[in-house]
Parts: C-alpha cells; structure tokens; sequence
C-alpha cells in the first residue's frame, strides 16, 4: 500500500515573502511619528522568536501590542498580501490543487489574513490552523484567542500531533517554530525555506535546505 505524504507548510517568509504582522505594522502605523523606530522593534522581537531566542507567546504579545491594529487594517493587509505570495510557490500552483488533501497550512499567524490570501489555492479551510484575532466593540484587536494551542510554545506541534495524520509528514518552513514540529517528534522531515529569508540555526536542524519550492519537490519526491 502506498504511504501518504503530507505537507505541513508555514505562511509567514514561506508561503508569502513577508511576516504578516510587519506589514500590519507598516499600515497601521503609516502616519505615526515614530513609524521607523517601532517597525524595527517589531522586526527585531520577530527575529528573536523566529530563531527561538524568545518565547514565541511573548513575541507574539509584544508585536500585537507595538502595531495597535483595526479589523479594517486587514482588508488593506489582504489585498497587499495577494501580490506578495511566494514567487516560487505561486509558480506551483497546480501541486497544490492536486495534493490540496495532504496540504496543511500551519501557522503562529492569523486565520482571518491566512484564508483569503490562499483562496486560489484550493486548500481546504479545515486545514488551515491558525491564531485568530480578538476585537473590542470598536474593532480595534485587543488580543488572540488563548484557547488555541497555536498562541503558545511548542503549539505548531500539538496541532500536528491533533490531526492524527498517517503517514509521512513533511514540515517547510523558516523558523525555529516549524523545525519544533520535527523536534518533538510529530514529524518525519523537516525542510527549512530559505527563498524569503535563511536563519543559520533554523538550516542547521534541517534534514536539507530548500532555497526554493523546486528545490523542496526534489525532497520531497525523492523521499
């Protein structure tokens, strides 16, 4: 009987090129005076959670409240994010609509953003796992939902660990996040991306390094 191979895919710097909440930040902040100095402090809390220098909660929790952010912010941040999906990957389409059963897009990110950027892709909205957003009345984003285990530490793996997927599992990404996945056990392979951005202590717990999707498929179908 043939094994089922499944892709367990990262969003932030690898289905898109950019970190979702950086460019949240850039809308958000578009007329604020001190728009340069708080986009690199939200870049820098992101790089000490991505390399897993910091624990991811606090990173998210950090950033959230640095970008002060509207559910109408999102429409803007949507529309700027269909035309940033990953080069490589918007080429391979087509792998997607055929293997959109064994896609699984995995994220520390937002479902409410997530979804709609991935529309064309035909993967199905259950297996879409992400953060969501928690608004006041007014709209404004307060916080995420702690309920899901996405919002914490090690929460990419105990998503994976929930679907009860038999078969071979295949985690690309770019962060020390998606390499956990491997780590504690839930995964066969993990693939780090580097077509967005290369982090030297991701790569060096890779099973290989995928400077592109070309380059994952080689893996991927190989294994």
């Amino acid at each position: 009987m043939k094994i089922k191979k499944y892709l367990i895919i990262d969003f932030d710097s690898t289905f898109i090129q950019d970190e979702v909440l950086e460019k949240l930040g850039e809308i958000t902040l578009e007329n604020h005076p001190q728009k340069k100095i708080i986009l690199k402090k939200i870049t820098s809390i992101c790089k000490l959670g991505m390399e897993g220098k910091i624990a991811f909660q606090d990173s998210l929790n950090q950033r959230l409240k640095l970008i002060q952010a509207n559910k109408n912010s999102l429409k803007k941040l949507i529309g700027k994010l269909k035309n940033r999906i990953t080069p490589s990957i918007l080429k391979n389409k087509n792998f997607f609509h055929q293997n959109s059963q064994q896609i699984f897009i995995i994220s520390g990110g937002f479902k409410e953003v997530i979804t709609p950027v991935v529309k064309d892709f035909q993967i199905p909205k259950n297996h879409i796992l992400a953060n969501t957003f928690i608004y006041d009345k007014n709209g404004n984003i307060i916080g995420i939902d702690k309920n899901n285990p996405l919002a914490y530490n090690q929460g990419k793996a105990i998503a994976v660990q929930k679907l009860k997927l038999s078969g071979k599992k295949y985690v690309l990404g770019d962060g020390y996040t998606d390499y956990e996945i491997k780590k504690l056990g839930v995964a066969d392979y993990f693939i780090a991306f580097t077509e967005n951005v290369k982090r030297d202590n991701v790569v060096k717990n890779a099973d290989c390094e995928a400077k592109n999707f070309e380059e994952f498929l080689k893996f991927y179908l190989s294994s």
